[in-house]
Protein backbone atom coordinates (compact mmCIF):
# COMPACT_ATOMS: atom_id res chain seq x y z
CA UNK A 1 0.00 0.00 0.00
CA UNK A 2 2.57 2.49 1.19
CA UNK A 3 4.74 1.22 -2.32
CA UNK A 4 1.14 2.21 -4.48
CA UNK A 5 0.72 5.43 -2.70
CA UNK A 6 4.55 6.60 -2.98
CA UNK A 7 3.94 5.91 -6.43
CA UNK A 8 0.98 7.74 -7.35
CA UNK A 9 2.46 10.36 -5.29
CA UNK A 10 5.61 10.65 -8.23
CA UNK A 11 3.81 10.61 -10.87
CA UNK A 12 1.43 13.24 -9.50
CA UNK A 13 4.70 15.67 -8.90
CA UNK A 14 6.34 14.58 -12.22
CA UNK A 15 2.42 15.52 -13.86
CA UNK A 16 2.66 19.00 -12.40
CA UNK A 17 6.34 19.85 -12.80
CA UNK A 18 5.51 19.03 -16.06
CA UNK A 19 2.50 21.06 -16.64
CA UNK A 20 4.58 24.27 -14.56
CA UNK A 21 7.90 23.59 -17.00
CA UNK A 22 5.23 23.57 -20.17
CA UNK A 23 4.12 26.82 -18.38
CA UNK A 24 7.11 28.61 -17.81
CA UNK A 25 8.19 28.16 -21.92
CA UNK A 26 4.81 28.92 -23.13
CA UNK A 27 5.19 32.84 -20.80
CA UNK A 28 9.08 32.66 -22.07
CA UNK A 29 7.85 32.67 -25.67
CA UNK A 30 5.00 34.77 -25.26
CA UNK A 31 7.63 37.49 -23.81
CA UNK A 32 9.97 37.03 -26.57
CA UNK A 33 7.34 37.82 -29.00
CA UNK A 34 5.73 40.64 -27.06
CA UNK A 35 9.09 42.34 -26.57
CA UNK A 36 10.26 41.54 -30.83
CA UNK A 37 6.52 42.81 -31.60
CA UNK A 38 7.78 46.10 -28.91
CA UNK A 39 5.25 45.73 -26.47
CA UNK A 40 7.46 45.91 -24.01
CA UNK A 41 4.50 46.22 -21.08
CA UNK A 42 3.10 42.90 -21.80
CA UNK A 43 6.78 40.90 -22.56
CA UNK A 44 7.17 42.26 -18.91
CA UNK A 45 4.14 40.61 -17.58
CA UNK A 46 5.17 37.28 -19.14
CA UNK A 47 8.67 37.34 -17.56
CA UNK A 48 7.28 38.23 -14.40
CA UNK A 49 5.15 35.49 -14.66
CA UNK A 50 8.37 33.06 -15.30
CA UNK A 51 9.93 34.55 -12.11
CA UNK A 52 7.41 33.52 -10.09
CA UNK A 53 7.34 30.37 -10.94
CA UNK A 54 11.09 30.14 -10.85
CA UNK A 55 12.71 32.88 -9.16
CA UNK A 56 16.65 31.13 -10.37
CA UNK A 57 15.52 31.62 -14.05
CA UNK A 58 18.34 33.81 -14.92
CA UNK A 59 17.63 34.25 -18.50
CA UNK A 60 14.24 35.59 -17.58
CA UNK A 61 15.38 37.85 -15.15
CA UNK A 62 18.25 39.16 -17.68
CA UNK A 63 15.55 39.62 -19.73
CA UNK A 64 13.57 41.35 -17.74
CA UNK A 65 16.11 43.98 -16.30
CA UNK A 66 16.65 44.83 -20.54
CA UNK A 67 12.80 44.93 -20.58
CA UNK A 68 12.84 47.61 -17.63
CA UNK A 69 15.77 49.54 -19.50
CA UNK A 70 13.66 49.73 -22.47
CA UNK A 71 11.00 51.30 -20.23
CA UNK A 72 13.32 53.99 -18.66
CA UNK A 73 12.74 51.86 -15.68
CA UNK A 74 15.93 52.10 -14.31
CA UNK A 75 16.27 51.48 -10.79
CA UNK A 76 14.17 48.45 -11.17
CA UNK A 77 16.48 47.18 -13.81
CA UNK A 78 19.07 47.94 -11.51
CA UNK A 79 18.07 45.27 -8.46
CA UNK A 80 17.55 42.43 -11.16
CA UNK A 81 20.94 43.40 -12.91
CA UNK A 82 22.80 43.24 -9.13
CA UNK A 83 20.59 39.81 -8.26
CA UNK A 84 22.86 38.57 -11.45
CA UNK A 85 25.89 40.43 -10.21
CA UNK A 86 26.15 39.11 -6.89
CA UNK A 87 25.48 35.55 -7.69
CA UNK A 88 28.59 35.98 -10.59
CA UNK A 89 30.35 39.14 -10.62
CA UNK A 90 32.17 38.27 -14.29
CA UNK A 91 28.88 37.93 -15.62
CA UNK A 92 29.50 40.80 -18.49
CA UNK A 93 25.67 40.98 -19.78
CA UNK A 94 24.64 42.01 -15.96
CA UNK A 95 27.93 44.17 -16.07
CA UNK A 96 26.92 46.37 -18.86
CA UNK A 97 23.37 46.23 -17.78
CA UNK A 98 24.03 48.19 -14.70
CA UNK A 99 26.46 50.06 -16.93
CA UNK A 100 23.83 51.32 -18.77
CA UNK A 101 21.40 51.89 -16.27
CA UNK A 102 24.03 54.55 -14.22
CA UNK A 103 24.51 56.21 -17.08
CA UNK A 104 21.23 57.01 -17.88
CA UNK A 105 20.79 57.73 -14.42
CA UNK A 106 23.02 60.66 -14.50
CA UNK A 107 25.56 58.67 -12.42
CA UNK A 108 29.10 58.88 -14.78
CA UNK A 109 31.50 56.99 -12.03
CA UNK A 110 29.28 53.93 -11.50
CA UNK A 111 28.71 53.57 -14.94
CA UNK A 112 32.05 53.88 -15.96
CA UNK A 113 33.40 51.30 -13.26
CA UNK A 114 30.87 48.51 -14.31
CA UNK A 115 31.86 49.53 -18.00
CA UNK A 116 35.60 48.94 -16.93
CA UNK A 117 34.75 45.69 -14.91
CA UNK A 118 33.17 44.35 -18.13
CA UNK A 119 36.13 45.17 -20.16
CA UNK A 120 38.70 43.10 -18.49
CA UNK A 121 36.69 39.97 -19.20
CA UNK A 122 36.80 40.89 -22.66
CA UNK A 123 39.41 42.56 -23.48
CA UNK A 124 39.46 41.85 -26.97
CA UNK A 125 35.92 42.79 -27.96
CA UNK A 126 35.61 45.97 -29.53
CA UNK A 127 31.47 46.90 -28.62
CA UNK A 128 32.78 46.49 -24.73
CA UNK A 129 35.43 49.31 -25.83
CA UNK A 130 32.53 51.69 -27.04
CA UNK A 131 30.29 51.80 -23.80
CA UNK A 132 33.58 52.65 -21.99
CA UNK A 133 34.28 55.61 -24.25
CA UNK A 134 30.57 56.63 -24.22
CA UNK A 135 30.66 56.29 -20.26
CA UNK A 136 34.06 58.42 -20.08
CA UNK A 137 32.04 61.15 -22.54
CA UNK A 138 29.01 61.44 -20.89
CA UNK A 139 31.31 61.96 -17.65
CA UNK A 140 32.75 64.44 -19.32
CA UNK A 141 36.49 62.45 -18.75
CA UNK A 142 37.19 63.82 -22.66
CA UNK A 143 40.78 62.35 -22.79
CA UNK A 144 39.90 58.94 -21.02
CA UNK A 145 37.33 58.91 -23.84
CA UNK A 146 39.96 59.29 -26.60
CA UNK A 147 42.28 56.71 -25.23
CA UNK A 148 39.46 54.32 -25.27
CA UNK A 149 39.18 55.37 -29.14
CA UNK A 150 42.27 55.00 -30.61
CA UNK A 151 42.43 51.08 -28.60
CA UNK A 152 39.83 50.65 -30.74
CA UNK A 153 42.11 51.74 -33.63
CA UNK A 154 45.23 49.55 -32.19
CA UNK A 155 42.73 46.02 -32.49
CA UNK A 156 41.02 47.42 -35.57
CA UNK A 157 41.03 50.91 -37.43
CA UNK A 158 38.34 50.34 -39.73
CA UNK A 159 36.01 50.80 -37.38
CA UNK A 160 34.34 54.20 -38.62
CA UNK A 161 32.45 54.36 -35.43
CA UNK A 162 35.99 54.66 -33.12
CA UNK A 163 37.40 57.63 -35.70
CA UNK A 164 33.78 59.67 -35.45
CA UNK A 165 34.00 59.08 -31.57
CA UNK A 166 37.55 60.75 -31.36
CA UNK A 167 36.63 63.41 -33.42
CA UNK A 168 33.69 64.48 -31.61
CA UNK A 169 35.79 64.34 -28.42
CA UNK A 170 37.90 66.67 -29.98
CA UNK A 171 35.21 68.58 -31.26
CA UNK A 172 33.90 68.60 -27.66
CA UNK A 173 37.02 69.99 -26.51
CA UNK A 174 36.85 73.21 -28.67
CA UNK A 175 39.20 71.92 -31.13
CA UNK A 176 37.08 72.00 -34.79
CA UNK A 177 40.34 71.79 -36.82
CA UNK A 178 41.78 68.44 -35.60
CA UNK A 179 38.20 66.90 -35.42
CA UNK A 180 38.08 67.55 -39.16
CA UNK A 181 40.81 65.00 -39.83
CA UNK A 182 39.00 61.91 -37.72
CA UNK A 183 35.84 62.78 -39.31
CA UNK A 184 37.33 62.50 -42.81
CA UNK A 185 38.78 59.10 -41.56
CA UNK A 186 34.96 58.18 -40.77
CA UNK A 187 33.28 59.32 -43.72
CA UNK A 188 35.68 57.82 -46.09
CA UNK A 189 35.30 54.15 -44.21
CA UNK A 190 30.97 55.44 -43.99
CA UNK A 191 30.16 57.35 -46.71
CA UNK A 192 26.53 56.74 -46.14
CA UNK A 193 26.58 58.04 -42.87
CA UNK A 194 24.02 60.64 -42.31
CA UNK A 195 25.12 61.60 -38.74
CA UNK A 196 29.15 62.28 -39.38
CA UNK A 197 27.68 63.90 -42.51
CA UNK A 198 25.64 66.49 -40.17
CA UNK A 199 28.27 66.60 -37.43
CA UNK A 200 31.09 67.06 -39.98
CA UNK A 201 29.06 70.03 -41.59
CA UNK A 202 28.69 71.35 -37.71
CA UNK A 203 31.96 71.79 -37.61
CA UNK A 204 33.05 72.49 -41.06
CA UNK A 205 30.71 76.25 -40.34
CA UNK A 206 33.40 77.17 -37.61
CA UNK A 207 36.44 76.89 -39.59
CA UNK A 208 34.73 78.71 -42.24
CA UNK A 209 34.24 82.53 -43.31
CA UNK A 210 31.02 84.18 -41.11
CA UNK A 211 29.67 87.09 -42.43
CA UNK A 212 26.07 88.22 -41.17
CA UNK A 213 24.27 91.44 -41.02
CA UNK A 214 21.95 92.73 -39.23
CA UNK A 215 19.69 95.67 -39.27
CA UNK A 216 17.85 97.02 -35.90
CA UNK A 217 15.35 100.06 -36.19
CA UNK A 218 14.99 101.23 -32.62
CA UNK A 219 12.87 104.08 -30.85
CA UNK A 220 13.24 105.22 -27.27
CA UNK A 221 10.98 108.07 -25.26
CA UNK A 222 11.92 109.41 -22.18
CA UNK A 223 9.66 112.30 -20.75
CA UNK A 224 10.92 115.59 -22.76
CA UNK A 225 12.22 113.90 -26.07
CA UNK A 226 12.18 111.07 -28.47
CA UNK A 227 15.09 108.96 -30.46
CA UNK A 228 14.31 106.93 -33.67
CA UNK A 229 17.23 105.11 -35.22
CA UNK A 230 18.31 102.66 -37.79
CA UNK A 231 21.73 101.10 -36.56
CA UNK A 232 23.30 98.95 -38.74
CA UNK A 233 26.46 96.16 -38.03
CA UNK A 234 28.26 93.60 -40.32
CA UNK A 235 30.44 91.27 -38.97
CA UNK A 236 33.49 89.10 -40.28
CA UNK A 237 34.89 86.19 -38.34
CA UNK A 238 37.08 83.18 -38.94
CA UNK A 239 38.91 80.22 -36.50
CA UNK A 240 41.71 80.49 -37.58
CA UNK A 241 43.07 77.42 -35.73
CA UNK A 242 42.23 75.22 -33.25
CA UNK A 243 43.21 78.19 -30.81
CA UNK A 244 42.56 81.44 -32.56
CA UNK A 245 39.90 83.15 -33.71
CA UNK A 246 39.69 86.33 -34.63
CA UNK A 247 36.73 89.00 -35.79
CA UNK A 248 35.90 92.39 -37.26
CA UNK A 249 32.84 94.67 -36.75
CA UNK A 250 31.82 97.56 -38.01
CA UNK A 251 29.01 99.94 -37.12
CA UNK A 252 26.37 102.55 -38.47
CA UNK A 253 23.81 104.43 -36.85
CA UNK A 254 21.50 107.56 -38.08
CA UNK A 255 19.40 108.47 -35.60
CA UNK A 256 17.25 111.47 -34.68
CA UNK A 257 15.85 113.54 -31.65
CA UNK A 258 12.79 115.19 -31.20
CA UNK A 259 12.30 116.96 -28.28
CA UNK A 260 8.65 116.83 -27.02
CA UNK A 261 8.37 119.45 -25.40
CA UNK A 262 8.08 123.10 -25.56
CA UNK A 263 10.71 124.36 -23.10
CA UNK A 264 13.47 122.69 -24.96
CA UNK A 265 14.32 123.04 -28.61
CA UNK A 266 16.80 121.86 -31.12
CA UNK A 267 16.20 118.70 -32.60
CA UNK A 268 19.08 117.43 -33.82
CA UNK A 269 20.74 114.42 -36.42
CA UNK A 270 23.83 112.20 -36.46
CA UNK A 271 25.61 109.69 -38.00
CA UNK A 272 27.73 107.53 -35.77
CA UNK A 273 30.40 104.71 -37.09
CA UNK A 274 32.73 102.62 -34.77
CA UNK A 275 34.60 99.79 -35.97
CA UNK A 276 36.47 97.21 -33.64
CA UNK A 277 38.32 93.93 -33.95
CA UNK A 278 38.36 91.12 -31.21
CA UNK A 279 41.08 88.26 -31.19
CA UNK A 280 40.72 85.04 -29.01
CA UNK A 281 43.25 82.57 -27.96
CA UNK A 282 40.70 79.49 -27.15
CA UNK A 283 41.33 76.30 -24.86
CA UNK A 284 39.54 73.06 -23.69
CA UNK A 285 38.68 75.56 -20.40
CA UNK A 286 39.77 79.06 -21.45
CA UNK A 287 38.91 81.86 -23.58
CA UNK A 288 41.18 84.88 -23.84
CA UNK A 289 39.70 87.74 -25.79
CA UNK A 290 41.54 91.10 -26.78
CA UNK A 291 39.80 93.82 -28.42
CA UNK A 292 39.73 97.25 -29.29
CA UNK A 293 37.73 99.94 -31.79
CA UNK A 294 38.02 103.26 -33.10
CA UNK A 295 34.93 105.90 -34.11
CA UNK A 296 35.55 107.89 -37.28
CA UNK A 297 32.53 110.61 -36.85
CA UNK A 298 33.91 111.20 -33.15
CA UNK A 299 37.33 110.71 -33.95
CA UNK A 300 37.29 108.60 -30.29
CA UNK A 301 38.96 105.32 -29.30
CA UNK A 302 35.17 103.30 -28.47
CA UNK A 303 36.64 100.12 -27.19
CA UNK A 304 38.74 98.30 -25.16
CA UNK A 305 39.78 95.54 -23.24
CA UNK A 306 40.15 91.74 -22.08
CA UNK A 307 37.73 89.28 -21.27
CA UNK A 308 38.78 85.57 -19.34
CA UNK A 309 36.20 83.20 -19.85
CA UNK A 310 36.46 79.95 -17.37
CA UNK A 311 34.40 76.55 -18.23
CA UNK A 312 34.22 73.47 -16.82
CA UNK A 313 31.88 70.37 -16.44
CA UNK A 314 32.06 68.09 -12.98
CA UNK A 315 29.01 65.09 -14.00
CA UNK A 316 26.12 67.58 -14.05
CA UNK A 317 27.08 70.88 -12.65
CA UNK A 318 28.46 73.60 -15.33
CA UNK A 319 30.34 76.37 -14.05
CA UNK A 320 31.53 79.31 -16.57
CA UNK A 321 32.81 82.73 -15.18
CA UNK A 322 33.57 85.71 -17.43
CA UNK A 323 36.23 88.27 -16.26
CA UNK A 324 36.55 91.76 -18.40
CA UNK A 325 38.43 94.89 -18.11
CA UNK A 326 38.16 97.56 -20.31
CA UNK A 327 36.22 100.43 -21.92
CA UNK A 328 33.01 100.86 -23.32
CA UNK A 329 31.52 104.18 -25.07
CA UNK A 330 28.01 102.88 -23.90
CA UNK A 331 25.76 106.06 -24.78
CA UNK A 332 27.58 107.29 -27.71
CA UNK A 333 24.35 109.75 -28.56
CA UNK A 334 25.84 112.15 -25.69
CA UNK A 335 29.41 110.67 -26.14
CA UNK A 336 30.16 109.17 -22.69
CA UNK A 337 32.02 106.18 -22.17
CA UNK A 338 33.08 103.92 -18.84
CA UNK A 339 35.99 102.09 -18.05
CA UNK A 340 34.98 99.10 -15.90
CA UNK A 341 35.92 95.87 -14.66
CA UNK A 342 33.23 93.14 -13.88
CA UNK A 343 32.94 89.31 -13.27
CA UNK A 344 29.97 87.06 -13.68
CA UNK A 345 29.38 83.10 -12.91
CA UNK A 346 26.96 81.14 -14.41
CA UNK A 347 26.65 77.50 -12.62
CA UNK A 348 24.24 75.19 -14.00
CA UNK A 349 22.71 71.95 -12.23
CA UNK A 350 20.31 69.44 -13.85
CA UNK A 351 16.94 71.52 -14.03
CA UNK A 352 18.56 74.91 -12.25
CA UNK A 353 20.53 78.10 -13.06
CA UNK A 354 22.30 80.19 -11.14
CA UNK A 355 24.09 83.71 -12.22
CA UNK A 356 25.66 86.17 -10.40
CA UNK A 357 27.36 89.37 -12.34
CA UNK A 358 29.26 92.36 -10.32
CA UNK A 359 30.25 95.45 -11.98
CA UNK A 360 32.50 98.38 -11.19
CA UNK A 361 33.08 101.61 -13.35
CA UNK A 362 33.66 105.03 -13.70
CA UNK A 363 32.25 107.27 -16.27
CA UNK A 364 34.15 109.72 -18.32
CA UNK A 365 34.33 113.00 -17.37
CA UNK A 366 31.40 114.84 -18.14
CA UNK A 367 28.54 117.07 -16.62
CA UNK A 368 27.44 116.07 -13.12
CA UNK A 369 25.49 116.96 -10.16
CA UNK A 370 26.32 116.77 -6.56
CA UNK A 371 22.49 117.06 -5.32
CA UNK A 372 22.83 117.30 -1.62
CA UNK A 373 25.55 120.45 -2.29
CA UNK A 374 23.83 121.65 -5.19
CA UNK A 375 26.75 121.73 -7.60
CA UNK A 376 27.84 121.04 -10.97
CA UNK A 377 30.86 120.20 -12.23
CA UNK A 378 32.91 118.22 -14.91
CA UNK A 379 34.00 115.04 -13.37
CA UNK A 380 33.58 111.47 -13.87
CA UNK A 381 31.15 109.26 -12.22
CA UNK A 382 32.08 106.14 -10.12
CA UNK A 383 29.20 103.72 -10.08
CA UNK A 384 28.40 99.76 -9.34
CA UNK A 385 25.91 96.92 -10.20
CA UNK A 386 25.82 93.76 -9.56
CA UNK A 387 22.57 91.20 -10.51
CA UNK A 388 20.99 87.36 -8.79
CA UNK A 389 19.31 85.28 -11.03
CA UNK A 390 18.06 81.63 -10.48
CA UNK A 391 16.21 79.71 -13.02
CA UNK A 392 14.39 76.30 -13.10
CA UNK A 393 13.41 74.16 -16.20
CA UNK A 394 9.86 73.58 -15.64
CA UNK A 395 9.30 71.97 -19.22
CA UNK A 396 11.36 70.25 -21.65
CA UNK A 397 9.66 70.89 -25.10
CA UNK A 398 9.43 73.04 -25.45
CA UNK A 399 12.09 74.24 -23.34
CA UNK A 400 10.01 76.31 -20.58
CA UNK A 401 12.36 78.47 -17.74
CA UNK A 402 11.08 79.96 -15.04
CA UNK A 403 13.54 82.56 -12.92
CA UNK A 404 13.75 84.99 -10.38
CA UNK A 405 16.19 88.22 -10.61
CA UNK A 406 17.30 91.02 -8.32
CA UNK A 407 19.07 93.75 -9.46
CA UNK A 408 21.04 96.60 -8.06
CA UNK A 409 22.55 100.07 -9.53
CA UNK A 410 24.28 102.86 -8.00
CA UNK A 411 25.94 105.90 -9.06
CA UNK A 412 27.43 108.64 -6.83
CA UNK A 413 26.57 111.64 -8.89
CA UNK A 414 23.81 112.27 -11.19
CA UNK A 415 24.11 113.43 -14.63
CA UNK A 416 21.19 114.44 -17.61
CA UNK A 417 23.72 112.83 -20.33
CA UNK A 418 23.01 109.43 -19.48
CA UNK A 419 20.93 107.31 -17.23
CA UNK A 420 22.66 107.45 -13.43
CA UNK A 421 20.26 106.53 -10.66
CA UNK A 422 20.84 106.23 -6.62
CA UNK A 423 19.86 103.10 -4.84
CA UNK A 424 18.10 101.06 -7.81
CA UNK A 425 16.80 97.64 -6.46
CA UNK A 426 15.06 95.65 -8.77
CA UNK A 427 13.11 92.24 -7.89
CA UNK A 428 11.12 90.19 -10.30
CA UNK A 429 10.70 87.09 -12.30
CA UNK A 430 11.17 85.87 -15.89
CA UNK A 431 9.80 83.29 -18.32
CA UNK A 432 11.99 82.17 -21.04
CA UNK A 433 10.45 79.65 -24.10
CA UNK A 434 12.59 78.01 -26.37
CA UNK A 435 11.57 75.55 -29.26
CA UNK A 436 13.67 73.86 -32.09
CA UNK A 437 11.87 72.57 -34.38
CA UNK A 438 13.54 71.42 -37.44
CA UNK A 439 15.43 74.10 -38.85
CA UNK A 440 13.02 76.27 -37.38
CA UNK A 441 13.38 78.00 -33.65
CA UNK A 442 10.79 80.07 -31.47
CA UNK A 443 12.80 81.89 -28.85
CA UNK A 444 10.45 84.14 -26.29
CA UNK A 445 11.39 85.73 -22.94
CA UNK A 446 9.00 88.13 -20.65
CA UNK A 447 10.13 89.98 -17.16
CA UNK A 448 8.64 92.12 -14.91
CA UNK A 449 10.57 93.84 -12.24
CA UNK A 450 8.89 95.87 -9.07
CA UNK A 451 11.51 98.48 -7.11
CA UNK A 452 12.42 101.77 -6.55
CA UNK A 453 15.31 104.57 -6.84
CA UNK A 454 15.43 107.34 -4.75
CA UNK A 455 16.35 110.73 -5.21
CA UNK A 456 15.97 114.35 -3.54
CA UNK A 457 13.47 117.01 -3.43
CA UNK A 458 13.65 120.12 -1.36
CA UNK A 459 10.49 120.45 1.26
CA UNK A 460 8.50 123.69 2.12
CA UNK A 461 11.27 124.54 4.15
CA UNK A 462 14.19 124.51 1.65
CA UNK A 463 15.70 121.42 2.90
CA UNK A 464 16.66 118.35 0.78
CA UNK A 465 14.59 115.33 1.41
CA UNK A 466 15.21 111.34 0.35
CA UNK A 467 12.09 110.42 -2.03
CA UNK A 468 11.32 106.90 -3.53
CA UNK A 469 10.81 106.65 -7.17
CA UNK A 470 8.63 104.04 -8.19
CA UNK A 471 10.71 102.45 -11.39
CA UNK A 472 8.17 98.88 -11.90
CA UNK A 473 9.11 97.88 -15.29
CA UNK A 474 8.35 95.30 -17.59
CA UNK A 475 10.66 93.98 -20.65
CA UNK A 476 10.03 91.25 -23.48
CA UNK A 477 11.58 90.32 -26.52
CA UNK A 478 10.75 87.66 -29.36
CA UNK A 479 12.68 85.91 -32.24
CA UNK A 480 12.21 84.24 -34.89
CA UNK A 481 15.21 81.64 -36.92
CA UNK A 482 15.43 79.90 -39.75
CA UNK A 483 18.98 77.50 -40.08
CA UNK A 484 19.39 76.28 -43.65
CA UNK A 485 23.37 75.94 -44.68
CA UNK A 486 25.25 77.71 -45.35
CA UNK A 487 22.22 80.53 -44.65
CA UNK A 488 20.88 81.43 -41.46
CA UNK A 489 17.98 84.27 -40.87
CA UNK A 490 16.30 85.64 -37.95
CA UNK A 491 13.46 88.21 -37.12
CA UNK A 492 12.73 89.48 -33.84
CA UNK A 493 11.93 92.11 -31.40
CA UNK A 494 12.23 93.62 -27.81
CA UNK A 495 10.81 96.19 -25.48
CA UNK A 496 11.00 97.91 -22.40
CA UNK A 497 8.75 99.46 -20.14
CA UNK A 498 8.92 101.79 -17.07
CA UNK A 499 7.43 105.29 -15.81
CA UNK A 500 10.59 107.19 -17.15
CA UNK A 501 11.95 105.13 -19.88
CA UNK A 502 10.55 103.03 -22.70
CA UNK A 503 11.84 101.43 -25.89
CA UNK A 504 11.28 99.18 -28.79
CA UNK A 505 13.24 97.50 -31.03
CA UNK A 506 13.25 95.15 -34.26
CA UNK A 507 15.73 93.53 -36.27
CA UNK A 508 16.40 91.13 -39.31
CA UNK A 509 19.64 89.45 -39.38
CA UNK A 510 21.08 87.36 -41.83
CA UNK A 511 24.70 85.18 -42.06
CA UNK A 512 26.09 83.25 -44.32
CA UNK A 513 29.46 80.85 -44.07
CA UNK A 514 31.72 80.74 -47.25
Amino acid sequence: MKYLISTLSFILLLVICNGQSGDIEYWRDMGYQAKIEKDYIKAIGFYQKVLAADSADYDARLALARLFTLTDNYDSAIVLFKVIYDSDSTDVEALNGLGKCYGFLGEDKRSIYYFEQALSFLPDDIPQYFYLAKAYSHGGRLDEAISVYQRINKIDNTWSEAWAGIGKMYYWKGMPHTAVFYYNKAIALDPENEEYKNEYQDIQRELQFGLSLKISPLQEKEENYEINALVSVIKLEKRLTDYFHVEANFLLDYSNRDFTDTVTDGDTTRWFNTSWVKGSWIREHHKISLYGGYSNTDDKVTAYGLNWLLNYALEKITFKNSLTAGYDYFYYWNKVGAKSISDEVQISYRLFGFNAKYIYGIADPVLIKDIINDTSFTHENAYQTYGLSLTCRILAKPETRLGLNYSYLNYKYKSSLYYSPFGRNLTGASVTVYYPYKKLYVYGNFSYNIGTEFNYEEDESGRLQKINMNVNNWASNLELGYNYYPYSFSIGGSSFYNPYYQNLTGFIAVKVHF
